[in-house]
């Protein structure tokens, strides 16, 4: 049952091939704090408080540094780019987008001024260069604040369906393009913590709005995502840490959706 005291704005899912409903309150500025913390020794977790407040993670192995979010913006970028080189002095690997959105994707022209590849999944690469312009003329009509960015900084590389990296201890996998086009699943085998960009995230926080196809392929996922060793869910939106029973709340949610 959704809670009609969190119904605060309806978020008409510009940014993506599914429609979303998000219980947030946008904050019209790119330049709020983004919030950084250690949840394990290895994993950072970024809080976008800019927009639409977005989660995501940064991992600094014993050898290199993987990004999978710039952030909102810029600014967003130039905040968590900052944070982990006051952390370490390891390389910087990459960014390997979660979602080709602008949540997750705004700020990679930050990343690539300080030469640092841009990895995005196939079908992500296509959502992203064919609706960039797109995005930022809707967001430059919501929003006052929003710096327009009218070209996509060069990728360094597209992904196929898996990527594993860290002697397999990070894992990249693309479901299938029913649910969100591009949209991959980070999975840190070591750490035990999943992430999935808006693919998972509590129902009373955000709704991805989904045909019985796409909500047939979602109960799929979470039922194979549910045979993995979970300690964390990362959100992409709302409250940000979660046990392993988000998927049981997800899949209870969907299936009678």
């Amino acid at each position: 049952m959704i809670n009609l005291k969190k119904l605060s704005i309806l978020f008409l899912g510009i940014f993506s091939f599914c429609f979303k409903q998000s219980y947030q309150i946008p904050r019209d500025s790119d330049a709020e704090f983004v919030k950084i913390q250690a949840i394990d020794s290895h994993v950072y977790l970024i809080e976008d408080y800019n927009y639409w407040k977005t989660n995501s993670l940064f991992y600094i192995s014993n050898t290199n540094v993987y990004f999978f979010s710039s952030g909102w913006s810029n600014k967003s970028a130039e905040q968590i780019l900052w944070k982990a080189k006051t952390l370490t002095f390891l390389p910087f690997r990459g960014i390997f987008l979660i979602a080709p959105d602008l949540d997750f994707s705004g700020g990679i022209q930050q990343f690539a001024d300080e030469q640092i590849p841009i990895y995005i999944q196939k079908d992500g690469y296509n959502v992203l260069t064919s609706n960039w312009i797109k995005w930022q003329n809707e967001m430059k009509k919501k929003f006052i604040s929003w710096k327009y960015i009218e070209s996509i900084p060069t990728i360094t590389g597209v992904l196929e369906s898996k990527l594993e990296l860290e002697n397999q201890n990070i894992l990249l996998f693309y479901p299938d393009k029913i649910i969100s086009e591009g949209n991959l699943i980070l999975y840190l085998k070591n750490e035990q913590i999943l992430y999935a960009g808006n693919i998972l995230n509590h129902p009373n926080e955000y709704i991805l709005n989904l045909n019985e196809n796409q909500k047939k392929s979602l109960l799929e996922l979470i039922k194979k995502l549910n045979n993995l060793p979970i300690r964390y869910i990362i959100t992409g939106k709302g409250s940000p840490i979660y046990d392993k029973n988000l998927l049981n709340i997800i899949y209870d949610f969907y299936k009678k959706y």
